[in-house]
């Protein structure tokens, strides 16, 4: 994902030209893919929300939610656990890629945009765990508030920008390990949302259980 969004190569040149060439090549589709994936996670977030609460998720009994939440908390653990030991990705998810020739199809601002876009409805792409489907769950049952697409596009946003903004990289010659680690290495991905997973259901466990 990193390298197609900067291509242009930024050294050399009159003092101050690297910096524009740089906020071309890297920042201007960082910050688009980031305000993309935003928009769309909190547009299926919030939706969530609002279809659980027509439906009338909101009148159940707060215990019935919670219970609700633990077991689908649960459900999605054993699907995560049974991935990481086939040692494939989410068997819950859309097995689809987000095109990766829409940045040049549509150029650095709106490719980017409409690649986020994609991303962050959670679940029509490829993903290492099936936590996406857990914070949707927990939208529909009201146990999480309309806003969590707010705070799930952040924890993609943030690293993301740390990862491309702040090292002084040229993107042509991307460190080795970034793309071994993004393609290879997917069950550190997997244990980290298997984790974040578990800290949902710690939680709510606390709170029905006597």
């Amino acid at each position: 994902m990193i390298r197609p969004l900067g291509g242009t190569d930024m050294s050399g040149g009159p003092l101050g030209q690297g910096e524009r060439i740089r906020h071309r090549a890297v920042v201007v589709p960082v910050t688009s893919l980031a305000l993309g994936f935003l928009a769309s996670a909190f547009v299926i977030m919030s939706t969530a929300s609002v279809v659980g609460r027509a439906f009338g998720a909101a009148l159940l009994p707060e215990t019935f939610r919670l219970w609700s939440a633990v077991v689908l908390c649960v459900a999605l653990c054993a699907f995560d656990v049974a991935s990481l030991r086939a040692r494939g990705m989410c068997r819950v998810t859309w097995r689809r890629q987000t095109p990766k020739n829409l940045l040049y199809q549509y150029g650095p601002r709106t490719g980017p945009f409409l690649w986020g876009l994609d991303t962050g409805l959670a679940v029509t792409t490829f993903r290492v765990s099936a936590a996406t489907w857990g914070v949707l769950g927990l939208a529909v049952l009201q146990v999480a508030p309309w806003w969590t697409g707010v705070a799930y596009a952040l924890g993609f946003a943030l690293p993301l920008a740390i990862a491309t903004m702040v090292p002084r990289w040229d993107p042509p010659r991307e460190p080795g390990w970034v793309s071994m680690g993004l393609s290879k290495r997917h069950a550190i991905g997997q244990f980290a949302t298997l984790a974040a997973l578990v800290s949902l259901l710690v939680p709510l466990l606390l709170t029905v259980l006597p």
